[in-house]
């Protein structure tokens, strides 16, 4: 009953892009792809609907799948394997399990915070059944209040573990300056200045008037930057936008934070290492 009208009144909402869609020529399908999963008809970008429910990338990609099955650890695992009698907390539970579903099969390597939204859901379905399932009395007290520290646990142990070398983490396939990835995987949801500070010391980098090219993650920091103020007078474009390289070369120079997904111009240009990135020279 909830649904049905929740779907309609999304919809609505991009009714008039679906219906421009259909005035350029998109086929029915194609306009279904884009709308399901974000992907952009004008604006080339990342699309990972083609890593979605990828469980023959598990074996694979198992590093990434454990960091998803370790936040189980705690009350929020109760919530999982006791199933709720109660209506409203079996549709809790049954969106916390498509969460689940959902994040341990997306093949990214940060599936993990994906399912931040699922441990919070299991938690509370987990704590409600903790206290019926557990005897009334001053034990049940203690394993209540020791369930909530197992998470935490849970966390400084396999930091441990990977400190002295006993387990790996996945990593990017290409780091960023100031991005650190254990503290990235270890705590996504606490507070991270990293793009902060990886604008602020490009700044010093790319003097004024260069032109920046860049792939979408380093992109979206320094667009957040210069709504602040920084990186003034610098241009930015993405690696597959048409701009006049050579003759940003001849001005102020053109800059890469990074090689991910702008390869292709290393083909025609030599990169010189700089402090941050790179600067693109002529042959």
């Amino acid at each position: 009953m909830i649904t049905l009208p929740g779907f309609m009144l999304g919809f609505a909402s991009a009714a008039v892009a679906v219906l421009n869609d259909l005035n350029t020529g998109l086929g029915l399908l194609d306009i279904a792809r884009r709308y399901l999963t974000g992907a952009s008809a004008t604006i080339a970008g990342p699309e990972w609907q083609g890593s979605l429910l990828r469980f023959d990338e598990l074996l694979e990609e198992r590093n990434a799948a454990i960091l998803v099955l370790l936040s189980l650890i705690g009350p929020q695992l109760a919530g999982l394997l006791l199933f709720p009698k109660e209506s409203r907390l079996r549709l809790l539970w049954s969106a916390a399990l498509l969460n689940l579903v959902f994040a341990i099969s997306y093949n990214v390597t940060d599936r993990f915070t994906f399912f931040l939204p699922g441990v919070a859901m299991l938690s509370i379905i987990g704590m409600i059944q903790l206290r019926r399932f557990l005897p009334h009395n001053v034990t049940r007290s203690t394993l209540l209040n020791l369930s909530v520290l197992s998470s935490p646990t849970v966390v400084l142990l396999a930091y441990s573990l990977y400190a002295n070398g006993v387990i790996h983490f996945p990593e990017h396939k290409e780091k960023l300056p100031y991005r650190d990835d254990i503290r990235y995987f270890m705590v996504p949801y606490l507070r991270d200045r990293s793009a902060e500070q990886f604008v602020r010391a490009y700044e010093q980098v790319v003097p004024n008037g260069a032109l920046i090219i860049a792939d979408w993650t380093p992109m979206g920091a320094m667009r957040s930057g210069q709504a602040i103020g920084l990186l003034g007078g610098r241009r930015l474009a993405m690696c597959d936008d048409n701009v006049a390289i050579r003759a940003a070369l001849n001005s102020n120079g053109v800059y890469l934070p990074r090689l991910s997904y702008c390869g292709t111009l290393t083909q025609n240009y030599r990169l010189e290492e700089q402090s941050a990135g790179y600067s693109l020279q002529a042959n």
